[in-house]
């Protein structure tokens, strides 16, 4: 599926840190995921590392990192999931900042124009 070529320029742009993510040191997203081009097409790196290393990414299903590490390309720290999976493991991992009743920003910011 990918040449060897595109591979190999894919896998230079990592660099190893000392907790085992392969660290992108290539383009980036504002949100700090790496982002790689090919031909004229920009693709998240997590999912071509997963795809270089797994295969095929099936429909319906996300890349989610177990190492909350955004710019992290090490297929070993990723996991296939849903939307929900993601959600669940962002939520469980205490990453959230959701709020919820009285808390939630809209709510507090009606209170405060009062």
């Amino acid at each position: 599926m990918f040449s060897q070529k595109l591979t190999d320029r894919f896998w230079r742009k990592s660099a190893p840190s000392p907790n085992g993510c392969l660290l992108w040191v290539g383009a980036k997203t504002a949100k700090g995921y790496g982002n790689f081009r090919v031909s004229d097409k920009y693709y998240r790196a997590h999912r071509l590392a997963w795809q270089l290393e797994n295969g095929p990414i099936p429909d319906g299903m996300m890349i989610c990192h177990r190492c909350d590490t955004r710019d992290c390309v090490n297929p070993e720290h990723m996991f296939l999931g849903t939307a929900a999976d993601n959600n669940r493991d962002t939520r469980d991992k205490g990453r959230t900042n959701w709020s919820r009743g009285d808390d939630h920003y809209m709510r507090r910011r009606m209170f405060e124009c009062r």
